[in-house]
């Protein structure tokens, strides 16, 4: 049976037609409106990825934006440090300052140095030596080690003053270890006079002294005197010293049953006396007082008196004159006519 369609050809055609459209309309409506729907707002933004240490000298700032992830260490002395994004290394800031908004995977390590750190993550422990430390809604993987004062900030001066006097510490030892080395015969006389002679050697050295300032300040009008003379005064001055700490080492070393060198024995108690300072350097302002009371007591006790046995000794040329010993006098003979025994 033949079945004939209600609808006419052209009719079919129009709605064929329109079937199509609508099903091509939707296939390409549906993806635009797939494409301009809003991203995830958790979604991360995407990051630069660097490679390579970062090291600096003296010579600007070091900056790592938000959007980058560096994949080494930063090393920074005398300079700036922002950290916002991500560090796969180590920072270490030397004498300058540290921002940190971002992650480090490493280790934080600051000497004498500003750092601040807020909204920020460490995997590794962060170490601060003589500097101040800020932290605010930190998140550390290990331990937390701060020398110093903590949550006071170190003013600039006395961070100044704090890496000078290292630096200063270290020149001495220096010095102290050529003298130990080159005249250790020497060293040894100005400690063998220092028990007998003290007293009088810190009056010889504050003349010593006197005359010595006076001297410098007339040569100070030159360029090349003044500083010759300074520094054979400072070698000179502490040469005297070298002997105290030689006598005041052998003593201690003795006390415990051993017998120290020269150079053993200098070095004990400079190490003592640099042990001292730096410990009292990390108690912020007070402990700047109480340098400035050893430093005192030390030019008194040392310097002074080691200038004086310096020229008491011709610097440790020669100790003191010893008494001269008359030899026995072989007895008179007796005289001639008596017998030698009248007395028996």
């Amino acid at each position: 049976m033949r079945i004939h369609s209600v609808f006419p050809g052209r009719f079919r055609s129009r709605v064929v037609c329109g079937v199509v459209c609508a099903l091509v309309a939707c296939g390409v409506v549906l993806p635009l409106g797939a494409q301009e729907a809003p991203s995830d707002p958790q979604e991360p933004p995407r990051r630069r990825v660097e490679h390579g240490d970062l090291v600096r000298v003296f010579s600007g700032e070091i900056r790592i934006p938000r959007d980058v992830e560096r994949y080494g260490s930063v090393v920074s002395i005398g300079g700036d440090v922002e950290i916002d994004g991500e560090l796969h290394g180590d920072a270490v800031v030397v004498l300058g300052s540290l921002r940190l908004t971002g992650e480090v995977h490493g280790q934080v390590v600051s000497v004498l140095a500003d750092v601040q750190m807020e909204d920020a993550r460490v995997h590794d422990q962060i170490v601060s030596v003589l500097g101040s430390l800020e932290r605010r809604n930190v998140e550390v993987g290990d331990q937390v080690v701060h020398i110093g004062l903590p949550g006071v900030r170190v003013p600039g001066f006395l961070t100044l003053l704090s890496w000078l006097r290292l630096a200063g510490l270290l020149l001495v030892f220096v010095m102290l270890v050529l003298l130990s080395a080159l005249v250790p015969d020497r060293i040894r006389t100005i400690g063998e006079e220092a028990p007998v002679r003290y007293v009088q050697a810190f009056f010889v050295g504050l003349l010593g002294y006197v005359v010595a300032w006076t001297m410098l300040i007339l040569v100070s009008v030159t360029l090349i005197g003044a500083p010759l003379a300074y520094v054979a005064f400072v070698a000179a001055k502490w040469l005297g010293v070298a002997g105290l700490f030689y006598a005041i080492g052998r003593r201690i070393a003795r006390g415990l049953g051993r017998d120290l060198s020269p150079f053993g024995a200098v070095l004990l108690v400079f190490g003592i006396y640099a042990a001292v300072l730096i410990l009292l350097g990390t108690a912020g302002l007070p402990g700047l007082l109480a340098i400035c009371l050893l430093r005192l007591l030390f030019l008194c006790l040392f310097e002074i008196p080691g200038l004086g046995l310096l020229l008491l000794t011709r610097a440790g040329s020669r100790g003191a004159p010893r008494p001269i010993i008359a030899p026995p006098v072989p007895p008179a003979p007796p005289p001639s006519g008596e017998p030698a025994h009248a007395g028996l």
